[in-house]
């Protein structure tokens, strides 16, 4: 049964009149938007009021309740979710001025002001209803993936899926879906220097593939080389020999070569990075050894590749 305004958790939603009236905004790019009071729903559909265009967001994909006195975002069962400081959310969340929200690949920034304080355009006139309808729509332009590793990741994607990125988005995977997502924002937070930030909010997500993988679900080939290239470039930022490991084990498991992106990176940090499974790296050597009839053609090079990898 979803929340309504009446039953969202009551923490923090003020009301006293001691209650310090705040307004709040969200940040993107560089528009700043201010919030009407009252529940905004967050989304790609024309019919949301506050539109998110980018077609990673699902039509209603969040909700925004907002008083005089806090804000609160919930994830309406989103295919890809809500990320609140690198973090997904299992509920109503109570937002503070500089929290991060992720939906999609777009990443908004939360401020409060206090009444009074004229940083913020002021409430719209209907700011007092609450019902949806009652609010004007703003409209959140998407911000275009700037990472060099995107489109090689993309192409990788179409390398092992023909026909993966065509016109229409559904056609891939949902889970190739979910951690491109979580790639492109990690992506975004290692050009900041943020690279801790880019652990945690990918670390969860790797960490869950290999726990399934252990107990013999497939992970498709398209996740497999985005865990490869995403896993060496952590480890290349975090000096974390942890994502290196999580990705070998993933291909030895699946009995698969690692993307050449990754064999080139791996090629690289061995000498630098202690802690890096050199055991599990000879494993998959022979795994791959095994598997080279089962491969396919576009695989061999980088088999070849892989087996000359010095592990000394």
């Amino acid at each position: 049964m979803r929340n309504t305004p009446v039953t969202w958790p009551r923490a923090e939603l003020g009301g006293g009149a001691s209650t310090a009236k705040r307004r709040f905004a969200l940040q993107m790019g560089g528009n700043e938007i201010a919030l009407s009071r009252g529940e905004l729903l967050l989304g790609r559909s024309r019919s949301c009021q506050v539109i998110v265009d980018d077609m990673l967001v699902s039509r209603h994909h969040a909700r925004l309740l907002v008083s005089h006195a806090a804000l609160f975002v919930e994830d309406l069962g989103s295919t890809n979710g809500v990320i609140v400081n690198e973090a997904p959310i299992a509920g109503p969340t109570p937002l503070s001025d500089g929290d991060r929200i992720i939906v999609g690949t777009q990443e908004m920034v939360v401020r409060a002001v206090d009444d009074g304080v004229e940083t913020l355009a002021p409430p719209s006139p209907r700011s007092t209803q609450t019902t949806p309808k009652a609010q004007p729509s703003i409209q959140l332009a998407a911000i275009k993936p700037t990472s060099p590793e995107i489109p090689a990741v993309r192409a990788t994607l179409s390398a092992a899926h023909p026909g993966l990125e065509g016109a229409d988005t559904t056609q891939r995977t949902e889970k190739a879906d979910g951690l491109l997502t979580m790639a492109r924002m990690a992506d975004r937070m290692i050009t900041m220097g943020r690279h801790d930030a880019a652990a945690r909010l990918l670390g969860d997500h790797l960490k869950g593939l290999l726990a399934r993988a252990r107990e013999g679900r497939a992970v498709p080939r398209d996740v497999l080389d985005t865990v490869g290239v995403y896993g060496l470039k952590l480890t290349e930022v975090t000096r974390d020999p942890t994502w290196t490991n999580i990705a070998v084990e993933l291909h030895l498991i699946a009995r698969r070569p690692l993307p050449e992106k990754a064999v080139v990176a791996l090629e690289g940090l061995l000498p630098k990075i202690e802690g890096i499974d050199r055991p599990m790296i000879l494993a998959l050597k022979a795994a791959l050894r095994d598997a080279a009839d089962n491969l396919a053609r576009d695989e061999w090079a980088l088999v070849e590749r892989i087996l000359r990898i010095q592990t000394r």
